[in-house]
């Protein structure tokens, strides 16, 4: 299972985030902390062409938690919702369809599908 965030792009965030990761047993699949993501984002998205800091669970290589750099949740548009009993933000279905649409990834065509599906009340 791979899980995309998107954070607010503050240190702090993304230190809780490699912290919790952690946590539940992922490894950052780069050499990197929170703090040199923060510090060197605009040289990994331009000249190494990193959109996400990955963690893997190498005892489990198919759990797997993708934290996107390119994107500021802060600028996004979101929404509440009840999770386990405990609210969360999550970037609104639009935000999420624009974000797929603009990667233009093949693995995307069926998300976006079903986004508009979805969107358009048909689902």
């Amino acid at each position: 299972m791979d899980v995309d965030f998107v954070l607010t792009l503050r240190q702090s965030d993304f230190e809780l985030a490699e912290k919790a990761l952690g946590n539940i047993g992922l490894k950052s699949r780069l050499p990197i902390r929170a703090e040199d993501i923060i510090k060197m984002r605009k040289e990994y998205i331009e000249q190494r062409n990193l959109i996400a800091w990955s963690f893997v669970d190498y005892s489990n290589p198919s759990r797997q938690v993708d934290i996107l750099i390119t994107k500021d949740l802060k600028k996004m548009k979101t929404q509440k919702i009840s999770v386990a009993g405990r609210k969360i933000t999550v970037a609104t279905l639009q935000e999420i369809l624009k974000m797929k649409e603009e990667a233009g990834r093949p693995q995307d065509l069926i998300d976006i599908t079903n986004i508009k599906e979805k969107l358009s009340g048909k689902k």
